[in-house]
């Protein structure tokens, strides 16, 4: 007992250093460049184990809100938080800690199962599922990418484990099937997007239970099933309730199909592209091994049979709303490997000569390392054969030109952090350049500064809000992440490329040699926008999506839009209204000074911040061809101006009293 204990011990410390010296490999090659979810997820990691360990409870409080309210909240990033606090935030500590806190739990989880069912309970089995496992390229790729997922097949794997050696056919049983939904019901709260394979999970472990029930009295074992089931799912129902509501409502009332259908593919494309992802080599072997373990591993039958419900249908399900990501994949390529697993398993256990039989062992590992390998760094299989055989590539996180990139920055950093607020916007989503890798790039220095750019049309709407900053950085050729979907980049940026429409009114100050033979640059805003073309800009959006004529060509945008904002220094800002009006503030020595034409006959001035006792008001001078005059807006209070003309242009300047305590204004 003592020697299979410290046998185990010794795999596992193998396993440990297969993921560290991976992740080492990897990150240390990375320029110092994320964005978006590689970044996202690594940001939270830093962020919220830095509170937990400053402040308990503002750690607690924030991450239930979070959980409560967000679609992706920060559970999967700071369930590590101890190691943030002996080791720290680096990106390769991040990337290590969930290799090794969470991949190797599911390897070892994934070790157990095939154990059961080949009644393999062998150094061999342990050896090979383990080592597979832990070298396998279907879950490196989101790992190495920076994304916390696979924490999720945890208690999903374990359940598969659980109701392996527990049926719950037999009898009504509260603790086994409370126990189940608390655990179906973990995947959900971790990464919401396991939903899917929560469903098919719940509908495959009942069916197959009472299909391979071994009592006589069948309609004894579905009651029992139906009961514990329900049970258990009850149970999942009211935990979402109670710590996810406004998820579960949103994820209710949402076509997602339709806000993600820039990230959708047909079914056929979403499958060769999973297939892809692990390659022709391994997909055609885990297609085999699912008929070769289920007709000649009587035992495995039933785990193969629910497994396979749960891939198959948990796929239709997700590729109805969007095409899977690498991320997404984990749950399948885990339903791929078990039967691999277990096909290896009993052919090398067959074999009788010891040598051989270590040899095989070798053998298979080797493979599953070289396949990785090859898949995350690279390598001389370059020709056709090792495109075909091998996974697709998912290289480090690195850029041509990283010095262009820094100088980019130092010079954007010099134009907007002067003493006036001045805001700057990123007309890119591609990995050339996007606005969040922009952020990260400047270490903080402009992440009051950033207007962030609408990147999926459906999703995020027409760019109002670029439109309405003083800097632009553009991409050429035009840079974008998705295959369609995203007029919105692609639009704004023929524009201002061009310099037509939109266009005329920036000046190219600018130029940066990028990656991939790709320029960035930078634009300044020299005038307002027309009328005319504005309506000529929103007109071009309306051959995709016609409802934008109406969503967009009214009154309130256009007004918006033909708005040059100057904010003053200090707390000064401005934003976009969800009623299309502006939000701002004035400057502590400089007044915010802005410039509309109002398209309405009346314009109102509400003062938004209430809670400071020093408040005096904020003042608006303003100023047409036929208006001019000074309002006084006191706090809380609404002040309306009725123009002389709606069409001429109005200029305003927005400043303080004695003090700019809560002089936050909105002009609609």
């Amino acid at each position: 007992m003592r020697v299979e204990l410290y046998n185990k011990m010794l795999y596992l410390t193998g396993a440990v250093i297969i993921c560290l010296l991976t992740s080492y490999f990897y990150t240390s090659t990375e320029n110092d460049i994320y964005s978006f979810d590689f970044l996202a997820y690594w940001k939270m990691y830093s962020d919220y184990s830095s509170l937990l360990f400053n402040d308990p409870l503002l750690y607690i409080s924030k991450t239930f809100h979070e959980v409560y309210s967000q679609d992706y909240n920060p559970l999967a990033s700071t369930i590590i938080a101890p190691v943030y606090y002996v080791f720290g935030s680096s990106r390769f500590v991040f990337i290590s800690a969930i290799a090794i806190c969470y991949l190797i739990p599911v390897c070892y989880l994934t070790y157990l199962i095939v154990r059961d069912a080949t009644k393999s309970n062998n150094t061999v089995t342990l050896v090979v599922c383990l080592f597979i496992s832990v070298s396998y390229v279907g879950y490196w790729k989101p790992i190495l990418r920076g994304y916390p997922d696979i924490v999720s097949m945890i208690p999903l794997l374990y359940c598969i484990y659980y109701t392996q050696r527990h049926s719950l056919s037999f009898k009504i049983d509260v603790k086994r099937a409370l126990l189940i939904g608390f655990l179906l019901w973990l995947p959900f709260l971790l990464r919401r997007w396991y939903a899917y394979t929560i469903v098919a999970t719940y509908l495959a472990l009942p069916l197959f239970e009472l299909i391979w029930n071994k009592s006589t009295n069948y309609k004894k074992a579905f009651i029992n099933l139906f009961v514990n089931y329900s049970v258990a799912g009850t149970l999942s129902i009211i935990l979402v309730l109670l710590f996810q509501k406004d998820v579960a409502i949103r994820a209710i009332t949402t076509d997602y199909s339709s806000v993600y259908s820039a990230y959708g593919l047909p079914v056929l494309e979403s499958i060769h592209k999973t297939i892809s992802h692990i390659g022709y080599f391994l997909f055609i072997s885990c297609l085999l091994s699912f008929l070769i373990s289920y007709f000649t591993v009587k035992e495995s039958r039933k785990l193969i049979l629910t497994i396979a419900f749960i891939f198959v249908l948990s796929y239709i399900m997700f590729v109805r709303t969007q095409s899977p990501g690498h991320q997404h994949e984990i749950p399948f390529v885990t339903w791929m490997l078990i039967p691999l697993l277990i096909t290896i398993i009993k052919l090398i256990n067959k074999i009788k000569n010891y040598e051989l039989k270590a040899n095989a062992v070798v053998v298979t590992i080797s493979l599953s390392i070289l396949i990785t390998s090859v898949s995350i760094f690279r390598s001389v299989f370059s020709d056709r054969f090792g495109r075909v055989f091998f996974p697709e590539k998912v290289y480090q996180l690195k850029l041509d030109n990283y010095d262009n990139y820094l100088d980019m920055v130092s010079y954007i950093k010099e134009r907007v952090l002067q003493s006036n607020v001045t805001y700057v916007s990123v007309i890119s989503s591609g990995g050339v350049l996007n606005q969040s890798m922009l952020k990260y790039m400047a270490k903080g220095d402009l992440d009051n500064r950033i207007k962030l750019t609408p990147q999926v049309d459906l999703r995020d709407g027409m760019p109002i809000d670029s439109l309405l900053s003083q800097y632009l950085v553009v991409v050429t050729p035009i840079d974008t992440h998705l295959p369609h979907g995203q007029e919105v980049i692609k639009i704004t940026a023929n524009d201002i490329l061009s310099g037509k429409g939109l266009g005329s009114h920036y000046d190219e100050i600018k130029r940066f040699h990028l990656a991939n033979g790709s320029q960035g640059i930078v634009y300044k805003k020299t005038s307002p926008f027309t009328v005319n073309e504005i309506r000529d800009f929103i007109f071009k959006f309306s051959k995709y999506y016609p409802e934008w004529q109406g969503n967009y060509d009214n009154d309130k945008v256009i007004s918006l839009l033909t708005s040059s904002i100057e904010p003053g220094d200090g707390a000064a800002w401005f934003s976009k209204s969800a009623e299309f009006g502006i939000n701002t503030h004035p400057g502590k020595n400089i007044d915010t000074v802005i410039s509309l034409i109002p398209m309405r006959d009346v314009i109102t001035f509400k003062s938004t911040s209430t809670t400071c006792k020093n408040a005096d008001g904020i003042f608006v001078s303003y100023s047409s061809k036929n208006d001019s005059g000074k309002l006084h807006i006191k706090p809380g209070s609404e002040v309306k101006l009725l123009l002389s003309d709606k069409s001429e242009r109005l200029n305003l300047r927005v400043s303080k009293g004695l003090n700019d305590a809560c002089d936050s204004i909105l002009i609609n």
